[in-house]
């Protein structure tokens, strides 16, 4: 923000232009998230966050931080100050810039299959229906023993589901000769195969998912979708009969 005082020139004056733009629009954003938890705050509904706008895209530094600041996740920002009186305007400008952060409020939730979620309120609502069983009045019980089925065959229908997707997963994991193993502290899962095999590395910013090509005895062909090959490229500069 201060260019004058860094002494900086050429490059490293574009470079710190940049990061001070950068900086600014994240200023920004973090402005219009705090409006916006006020403007929930205020209501006393969480999901009436105010119509403020974000600027997200303004800036790539903003963009890779959108899940961070304003998503589904667990955030810690640190502000850090200088005790110099050299450093005073920069120092109250950070101050008041973790002040409108700590105003942002998120409320994150776990990330999990709607399936599964489902499965595991259903067994919640079964536990209560037939603890409620023994309280209700003998007129009552065939409505509620009406519903207590129904819940059990939907319970039971999606368990099915689930339980067959995951034998086709283990079949894949049998065919392909793929093992699965996690560290002694569950935080790393490492994925092994006995056979000879290319990792593909996604360009996708926002990519999750991991591709495992194995080659086969003999050749293994590389080309584009019209070809039939064995593995399948897409981009720029990829031809017909690649490799």
């Amino acid at each position: 923000r201060y260019v004058q005082s860094s002494g900086a020139s050429g490059d490293r004056l574009r470079e710190g232009s940049n990061i001070n733009k950068s900086l600014s629009t994240l200023g920004l954003v973090i402005s219009a998230l705090a409006q916006q938890s006020l403007h929930a705050s205020s209501t006393k509904d969480e999901t009436k966050k105010g119509s403020s706008f974000v600027p997200y895209r303004d800036s790539v530094l903003t963009w890779l931080l959108k899940d961070s600041l304003g998503g589904n996740a667990k955030t810690i920002m640190l502000a850090t100050i200088s005790p110099a009186d050299l450093n005073y305007s920069e120092t109250l400008s950070t101050l008041r810039y973790a002040n409108r952060a700590k105003n942002i409020l998120n409320r994150p939730t776990v990330n999990e299959d709607s399936n599964v979620k489902l499965i595991r309120q259903l067994r919640a609502e079964i536990a209560q229906l037939k603890a409620l069983i023994g309280k209700m009045d003998p007129s009552q019980l065939q409505s509620l023993q009406v519903k207590l089925d129904q819940s059990e065959a939907l319970m039971a229908n999606l368990t099915s589901q689930w339980e067959d997707k995951w034998h086709k997963s283990n079949q894949i994991l049998r065919e392909k000769s793929l093992a699965l193993s996690a560290d002694s502290g569950g935080a790393t899962v490492k994925l092994e195969s006995e056979q000879p095999h290319l990792v593909e590395l996604s360009s996708a910013r926002f990519c999750t998912s991991i591709t495992i090509c194995h080659l086969k005895r003999g050749i293994t062909s590389f080309g584009l979708k019209d070809k039939n090959p064995d593995v399948v490229l897409s981009g720029n500069g990829i031809k017909s009969s690649h490799c």
